[in-house]
């Protein structure tokens, strides 16, 4: 997984890798009768730019996903900013000639 699972491109679907959405039903029935809860990590803030979201906000900056994102003309502003996925990012910010 690209960012440890945190590049979503799709809320609502079940990664390929771990099966579908009936896999992941009947994983959560096993654990249930087992008396066990199944815990989702919900990352709202972080998506794929893949995402729809981050699709519409690159090309309709004054739509209603255009401030979804932070975009910089240049990655001056932000040089300092702490890079969190060091494994698979060189910087947190990357140029798109689009935007």
């Amino acid at each position: 997984l690209r960012d440890g699972g945190y590049d979503v491109s799709d809320y609502t679907a079940v990664l390929p890798d771990f099966g579908d959405l009936a896999d992941f039903v009947e994983f959560v029935d096993a654990a249930h009768q087992r008396g066990m809860r199944v815990i989702i990590d919900f990352v709202m803030n972080h998506t794929s730019d893949q995402h729809p979201w981050f699709q519409e906000s690159r090309r309709d900056p004054d739509g209603p996903y255009g401030d979804y994102y932070v975009w910089a003309d240049d990655d001056k502003q932000f040089q300092d900013a702490r890079i969190i996925f060091v494994d698979t990012e060189a910087s947190n910010w990357t140029y798109d000639p689009v935007r």
